[in-house]
Protein backbone atom coordinates (compact mmCIF):
# COMPACT_ATOMS: atom_id res chain seq x y z
CA UNK A 1 0.00 0.00 0.00
CA UNK A 2 1.42 3.37 -1.01
CA UNK A 3 1.74 6.41 1.21
CA UNK A 4 -1.23 7.96 -0.58
CA UNK A 5 -3.36 4.89 0.16
CA UNK A 6 -2.29 4.94 3.80
CA UNK A 7 -3.12 8.62 4.04
CA UNK A 8 -6.57 8.08 2.51
CA UNK A 9 -7.25 5.16 4.83
CA UNK A 10 -6.18 7.21 7.85
CA UNK A 11 -8.38 10.14 6.81
CA UNK A 12 -11.35 7.82 6.30
CA UNK A 13 -10.76 6.24 9.69
CA UNK A 14 -10.62 9.61 11.43
CA UNK A 15 -13.81 10.69 9.64
CA UNK A 16 -15.68 7.56 10.69
CA UNK A 17 -14.35 7.43 14.25
CA UNK A 18 -17.04 9.74 15.73
CA UNK A 19 -19.72 7.62 14.00
CA UNK A 20 -18.42 4.56 15.85
CA UNK A 21 -17.31 5.92 19.22
CA UNK A 22 -20.05 8.55 19.47
CA UNK A 23 -22.95 6.10 19.92
CA UNK A 24 -20.97 4.19 22.55
CA UNK A 25 -20.37 7.36 24.57
CA UNK A 26 -23.97 8.53 24.17
CA UNK A 27 -25.37 5.20 25.37
CA UNK A 28 -23.03 5.11 28.36
CA UNK A 29 -23.42 8.74 29.44
CA UNK A 30 -26.74 10.17 28.28
CA UNK A 31 -29.55 9.91 30.83
CA UNK A 32 -33.02 11.48 30.90
CA UNK A 33 -35.40 11.62 33.83
CA UNK A 34 -38.64 9.65 33.52
CA UNK A 35 -40.31 12.73 35.01
CA UNK A 36 -38.34 15.89 34.13
CA UNK A 37 -38.32 18.50 36.88
CA UNK A 38 -40.07 21.83 36.20
CA UNK A 39 -39.81 23.98 39.33
CA UNK A 40 -41.14 27.57 39.50
CA UNK A 41 -38.55 29.97 40.92
CA UNK A 42 -38.34 33.53 42.17
CA UNK A 43 -36.51 35.58 39.50
CA UNK A 44 -34.92 37.64 42.28
CA UNK A 45 -33.16 34.71 43.95
CA UNK A 46 -30.14 34.72 41.64
CA UNK A 47 -30.69 31.32 40.01
CA UNK A 48 -31.09 32.68 36.48
CA UNK A 49 -27.76 33.38 34.70
CA UNK A 50 -27.25 37.07 33.99
CA UNK A 51 -26.60 36.31 30.29
CA UNK A 52 -30.24 35.27 29.86
CA UNK A 53 -31.89 38.40 31.23
CA UNK A 54 -31.57 40.51 28.04
CA UNK A 55 -33.23 37.72 26.03
CA UNK A 56 -36.07 37.27 28.51
CA UNK A 57 -36.64 41.04 28.66
CA UNK A 58 -36.63 41.39 24.87
CA UNK A 59 -39.15 38.55 24.49
CA UNK A 60 -41.45 40.06 27.08
CA UNK A 61 -41.32 43.48 25.44
CA UNK A 62 -41.92 42.01 21.98
CA UNK A 63 -45.05 40.11 23.02
CA UNK A 64 -46.53 42.68 25.44
CA UNK A 65 -48.20 44.67 22.60
CA UNK A 66 -49.94 41.44 21.59
CA UNK A 67 -51.51 40.99 25.01
CA UNK A 68 -49.01 38.58 26.61
CA UNK A 69 -48.30 38.95 30.31
CA UNK A 70 -45.78 37.30 32.62
CA UNK A 71 -46.79 34.09 34.40
CA UNK A 72 -43.45 33.37 36.05
CA UNK A 73 -40.08 31.66 35.79
CA UNK A 74 -38.99 28.05 36.23
CA UNK A 75 -35.89 25.91 36.14
CA UNK A 76 -36.05 22.67 34.13
CA UNK A 77 -33.83 19.64 34.72
CA UNK A 78 -33.84 16.03 33.59
CA UNK A 79 -32.98 16.12 29.88
CA UNK A 80 -29.29 15.39 30.38
CA UNK A 81 -26.78 14.94 33.22
CA UNK A 82 -25.39 18.49 32.97
CA UNK A 83 -28.23 20.18 31.11
CA UNK A 84 -30.28 22.91 32.80
CA UNK A 85 -32.88 25.24 31.29
CA UNK A 86 -34.44 28.41 32.63
CA UNK A 87 -37.78 29.50 31.22
CA UNK A 88 -40.00 32.56 31.29
CA UNK A 89 -43.70 31.75 30.78
CA UNK A 90 -46.00 34.33 29.19
CA UNK A 91 -49.68 34.01 28.44
CA UNK A 92 -52.56 35.71 26.66
CA UNK A 93 -55.35 34.25 28.74
CA UNK A 94 -58.28 35.61 26.75
CA UNK A 95 -57.17 33.55 23.72
CA UNK A 96 -55.66 30.70 25.79
CA UNK A 97 -52.20 31.17 24.27
CA UNK A 98 -48.89 30.67 26.05
CA UNK A 99 -45.28 31.33 25.12
CA UNK A 100 -41.99 30.31 26.69
CA UNK A 101 -38.63 32.04 26.38
CA UNK A 102 -36.00 29.41 27.16
CA UNK A 103 -32.29 29.52 27.87
CA UNK A 104 -30.44 26.20 28.01
CA UNK A 105 -26.98 25.64 29.44
CA UNK A 106 -24.53 22.95 30.44
CA UNK A 107 -23.57 23.25 34.09
CA UNK A 108 -20.42 21.38 35.11
CA UNK A 109 -17.40 22.05 37.27
CA UNK A 110 -18.97 25.20 38.64
CA UNK A 111 -19.22 26.73 35.16
CA UNK A 112 -22.37 27.57 33.23
CA UNK A 113 -22.16 27.61 29.44
CA UNK A 114 -25.21 28.91 27.60
CA UNK A 115 -25.99 26.61 24.68
CA UNK A 116 -29.24 27.97 23.26
CA UNK A 117 -31.88 30.69 23.54
CA UNK A 118 -35.26 30.35 21.89
CA UNK A 119 -38.97 31.17 22.06
CA UNK A 120 -41.63 28.48 21.77
CA UNK A 121 -45.39 28.55 21.29
CA UNK A 122 -47.47 25.42 21.90
CA UNK A 123 -51.15 24.60 21.68
CA UNK A 124 -52.89 21.29 22.44
CA UNK A 125 -56.47 20.11 22.12
CA UNK A 126 -58.22 17.81 24.56
CA UNK A 127 -56.96 14.75 22.60
CA UNK A 128 -53.43 16.07 23.25
CA UNK A 129 -52.74 16.71 19.59
CA UNK A 130 -50.37 19.66 19.59
CA UNK A 131 -48.72 22.21 17.32
CA UNK A 132 -45.37 23.50 18.59
CA UNK A 133 -43.35 26.26 16.92
CA UNK A 134 -39.98 27.55 18.11
CA UNK A 135 -36.93 29.34 16.73
CA UNK A 136 -34.31 27.02 18.18
CA UNK A 137 -31.46 26.03 15.87
CA UNK A 138 -30.58 22.93 17.93
CA UNK A 139 -31.03 19.71 15.93
CA UNK A 140 -33.82 17.42 17.13
CA UNK A 141 -32.26 14.03 17.81
CA UNK A 142 -35.39 12.15 18.87
CA UNK A 143 -37.95 11.26 16.16
CA UNK A 144 -41.15 13.20 15.60
CA UNK A 145 -44.31 11.97 17.28
CA UNK A 146 -47.49 11.50 15.28
CA UNK A 147 -49.61 13.53 17.70
CA UNK A 148 -47.10 16.38 18.02
CA UNK A 149 -46.49 18.69 15.06
CA UNK A 150 -43.14 20.38 15.70
CA UNK A 151 -41.68 23.21 13.59
CA UNK A 152 -38.33 24.92 14.06
CA UNK A 153 -37.74 28.30 12.44
CA UNK A 154 -34.30 29.53 13.60
CA UNK A 155 -34.43 32.12 10.81
CA UNK A 156 -37.32 33.92 12.57
CA UNK A 157 -35.84 35.91 15.44
CA UNK A 158 -38.80 38.15 16.30
CA UNK A 159 -41.30 36.55 18.73
CA UNK A 160 -44.28 38.43 17.23
CA UNK A 161 -43.68 36.94 13.79
CA UNK A 162 -43.22 33.52 15.35
CA UNK A 163 -46.58 33.99 17.07
CA UNK A 164 -48.27 34.80 13.74
CA UNK A 165 -46.70 31.70 12.22
CA UNK A 166 -47.86 29.53 15.11
CA UNK A 167 -51.41 30.79 14.75
CA UNK A 168 -51.35 30.04 11.01
CA UNK A 169 -50.04 26.50 11.62
CA UNK A 170 -52.65 25.85 14.31
CA UNK A 171 -55.36 26.88 11.84
CA UNK A 172 -53.82 24.72 9.10
CA UNK A 173 -53.73 21.71 11.45
CA UNK A 174 -57.44 22.28 12.15
CA UNK A 175 -56.75 22.42 15.88
CA UNK A 176 -59.93 23.84 17.38
CA UNK A 177 -61.21 24.67 20.88
CA UNK A 178 -61.68 23.54 23.51
CA UNK A 179 -57.93 23.64 24.05
CA UNK A 180 -55.94 22.06 26.86
CA UNK A 181 -55.42 25.08 29.07
CA UNK A 182 -55.35 25.39 32.88
CA UNK A 183 -57.72 27.54 34.90
CA UNK A 184 -54.76 29.33 36.49
CA UNK A 185 -51.62 30.57 34.74
CA UNK A 186 -49.33 28.75 37.17
CA UNK A 187 -50.84 25.47 35.97
CA UNK A 188 -49.00 25.94 32.68
CA UNK A 189 -45.84 24.64 34.35
CA UNK A 190 -47.67 21.42 35.23
CA UNK A 191 -48.65 21.03 31.57
CA UNK A 192 -45.01 21.50 30.53
CA UNK A 193 -43.84 18.78 32.93
CA UNK A 194 -46.60 16.37 31.93
CA UNK A 195 -45.95 16.93 28.22
CA UNK A 196 -42.20 16.32 28.63
CA UNK A 197 -42.77 13.07 30.54
CA UNK A 198 -45.31 11.87 27.98
CA UNK A 199 -43.00 12.59 25.05
CA UNK A 200 -40.12 10.66 26.63
CA UNK A 201 -42.40 7.71 27.41
CA UNK A 202 -43.45 7.64 23.75
CA UNK A 203 -39.78 7.39 22.74
CA UNK A 204 -39.52 4.24 24.87
CA UNK A 205 -42.34 2.72 22.82
CA UNK A 206 -40.59 3.93 19.65
CA UNK A 207 -37.45 2.01 20.64
CA UNK A 208 -35.13 5.01 21.14
CA UNK A 209 -35.08 5.02 24.96
CA UNK A 210 -35.29 2.34 27.63
CA UNK A 211 -35.43 2.28 31.43
CA UNK A 212 -31.94 2.35 32.90
CA UNK A 213 -31.52 -0.87 34.92
CA UNK A 214 -28.90 0.78 37.14
CA UNK A 215 -30.71 4.03 37.87
CA UNK A 216 -34.30 4.21 39.01
CA UNK A 217 -36.57 6.74 37.30
CA UNK A 218 -34.17 7.39 34.41
CA UNK A 219 -34.03 6.48 30.74
CA UNK A 220 -30.97 5.72 28.68
CA UNK A 221 -30.71 5.47 24.88
CA UNK A 222 -31.14 2.03 23.36
CA UNK A 223 -28.35 0.85 21.07
CA UNK A 224 -30.42 1.90 18.07
CA UNK A 225 -31.39 5.18 19.69
CA UNK A 226 -27.77 6.04 20.54
CA UNK A 227 -26.72 5.30 16.96
CA UNK A 228 -29.42 7.45 15.36
CA UNK A 229 -29.17 10.32 17.84
CA UNK A 230 -25.38 10.52 17.39
CA UNK A 231 -25.44 10.33 13.61
CA UNK A 232 -28.03 13.14 13.46
CA UNK A 233 -25.40 15.42 15.02
CA UNK A 234 -22.60 14.45 12.63
CA UNK A 235 -21.73 15.28 9.04
CA UNK A 236 -23.24 14.63 6.53
CA UNK A 237 -26.55 13.90 8.27
CA UNK A 238 -26.55 17.13 10.30
CA UNK A 239 -25.93 19.20 7.18
CA UNK A 240 -28.58 17.32 5.17
CA UNK A 241 -31.23 17.67 7.88
CA UNK A 242 -30.52 21.43 8.24
CA UNK A 243 -30.83 21.86 4.47
CA UNK A 244 -34.08 19.90 4.39
CA UNK A 245 -35.50 22.01 7.25
CA UNK A 246 -34.53 25.23 5.47
CA UNK A 247 -36.24 24.16 2.24
CA UNK A 248 -39.37 23.04 4.10
CA UNK A 249 -39.50 26.30 6.05
CA UNK A 250 -39.20 28.41 2.91
CA UNK A 251 -42.07 26.49 1.36
CA UNK A 252 -44.24 26.86 4.48
CA UNK A 253 -43.59 30.58 4.82
CA UNK A 254 -44.50 31.14 1.19
CA UNK A 255 -47.64 29.03 1.55
CA UNK A 256 -48.82 30.72 4.77
CA UNK A 257 -47.63 34.21 3.76
CA UNK A 258 -46.49 35.03 7.28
Amino acid sequence: MTLVHWSLALAAGLLLLPHVLGPILVRSRQRMAVQPSVVPIDPEDGQIPSELWPYFTLTQRSLAPHGFREVGYAVVRGFGPDLVSWALMLERRESEEAAMAVGTATVAGGRTRIQARYVEFSRSDLQRRSVNVNNSAAPQVLPDLAEMELHQFPEIAHPARLLALHRALVARANLRPPFLYPAEGAGLWTLVAESAARQLARQVRNGYLEPDPARAREYRPTRWGALVMTWKLLWPWKWWRAWRRRVRNERLLAELQV
